[in-house]
């Protein structure tokens, strides 16, 4: 490098200080050349680049709203039984999505949280079937025998809302695998819910 080169980077050495990186790169690689910067040329190429990055996200937002599929609730409250306990299901409406939090009381307490994906099996999306995973714990006493309790498991079932009720029933089966005073896989665990659906 020649060292009129040399004096030029050194020159706008402080102005590359104020530049975005992108910028100073490009501004210090055309003094490198020896050529003059074309700012009119750059700012042409920055603007066209951030249309075709605004566009490309308008396009992908508008793909993810097409592929949305509405269910007909957002929130379920209500009790399932065997075991007995409480459920609180809520749903997300984009791909369908839903997360359930259940409290089980039997032989102690159990907490437990799903989150699963809905596949719609009617036109109304009224009767869906769903499937996921999740995990639990809490504390369990049977008999002298009692202590911590959790563990991970997985969750299928069939999920029904009235059309002009605010009820919501789903059926399922929830198998696991317990770490604790049940150690060991759970198959029993599933049953019946009933919730008002709003």
């Amino acid at each position: 490098m020649s060292k009129k080169i040399i004096l030029k980077t050194l020159t706008i050495k402080s102005k590359t200080f104020i530049l975005s990186p992108v910028v100073s790169l490009f501004y210090l690689k055309q003094h490198a050349n020896n050529n003059p910067i074309n700012f009119k040329s750059f700012m042409k190429k920055t603007i066209l680049l951030l249309t075709l990055l605004t566009a490309f996200s308008f396009t992908i937002n508008a793909q993810r709203a097409k592929d949305r599929i509405d269910l007909p609730y957002k929130t379920a409250i209500g009790i399932r039984y065997s075991p007995f306990g409480f459920s609180l299901k809520l749903n997300d409406s984009y791909r369908s999505r839903s997360m359930e939090f259940i409290g089980y009381f039997q032989d102690g307490f159990i907490g437990a949280f799903y989150y699963y994906w809905n596949f719609t099996l009617d036109k109304n999306r009224t009767f869906r079937f769903y499937l996921g995973g999740g995990g639990q714990g809490g504390y369990t006493k049977k008999g002298e025998n009692e202590g911590a309790e959790f563990g991970a498991g997985g969750i299928i079932g069939l999920d029904y809302k009235f059309k002009k009720l605010p009820i919501n029933i789903s059926t399922d089966w929830q198998p696991s695998y317990q770490f604790g005073e049940s150690n060991g896989w759970q198959t029993s665990w599933g049953g019946i819910a009933l919730r008002l659906a709003f």
